[in-house]
């Protein structure tokens, strides 16, 4: 059967967690049995356990939609493409996890997330938890970010080089310093708490909304060369960038 994993209009996952199956009852009660199993779709279930310590070889794991509230991956070494969306998680151990390249947990009730042990990751996605801090310093190799719906106050994407896409829209961020993200093509950083933002070295940009922030002012490379959908409220001065004084 296949699948695909709904990521808010969002395609990019598409590819990942498609052509996947859905064990059957007699399959899924006898997961232990099945030590070479690589791939398991066990999502709509209302699962409230889960035991995959007998499935060492598992690569791709999708178990959204659930009701669990832990998730033991410790043995699940090779696991590269995680989605636990849509549970009740308040914490989710990722240290055994260093192949992991996907992972969707949005929709849980996490209130952490460490990635430190996750160099691999290229798609995060964590959004509408209740996360206070993520520290996304080891993850260089990054290239989809959306953990909007938390209560982030502040957001480091300066090891981050290779983000196209970041949604952090609807946090608490007064801050965001998006120097070091040229590649970036799509932000969402609306309903914020944002009173600049500086847009003068993402060229790349083609669709930015960051309305409801109190903007004063937007900084662009070139006023006559705006992203192509650019979204904000109220009077900012958009401007470019000041030259240096010598």
């Amino acid at each position: 059967m296949m699948r695909l994993v709904p990521v808010l209009s969002l395609g990019y996952l598409s590819a990942t967690f498609a052509d996947s199956f859905s064990l059957t009852d007699f399959q899924f009660d006898n997961l232990t049995a099945d030590t070479n199993l690589t791939r398991l779709s066990c999502a709509d279930r209302n699962l409230t356990h889960l035991d995959l310590s007998a499935n060492t070889a598992l690569t791709w794991l999708d178990c959204g939609n659930n009701h669990l509230t832990n998730l033991d991956l410790s043995v699940n070494t090779n696991l590269s493409d995680l989605a636990c969306f849509k549970n009740n998680l308040t914490n989710l151990n990722l240290f055994a996890n260093t192949n992991l390249t996907v992972l969707h947990c949005a929709f849980n009730r996490l209130q952490s997330l460490d990635l430190s042990a996750n160099a691999k990751l290229d798609h995060l996605i964590c959004d509408h938890n209740s996360l206070t801090n993520l520290d996304l310093s080891a993850n260089t190799r990054l290239h989809y970010l959306l953990c909007n719906h938390n209560s982030l106050t502040s957001l480091d994407l300066s090891a981050n080089t290779r983000l196209v896409i970041v949604y952090c829209d609807r946090n608490a961020l007064t801050n965001l310093d998006l120097s070091a993200n040229a590649n970036l093509s799509r932000l969402l950083c609306d309903h914020n708490a944002l009173t600049n933002l500086n847009l003068s070295a993402n060229p790349n940009l083609r669709f930015v909304d960051c309305r409801s922030n109190p903007l004063v002012e937007i900084i662009v490379a070139d006023t006559n060369d705006l992203p192509a959908e650019f979204h904000y409220s109220g009077h900012p001065w958009i401007r470019e960038p000041q030259p240096l004084v010598p």
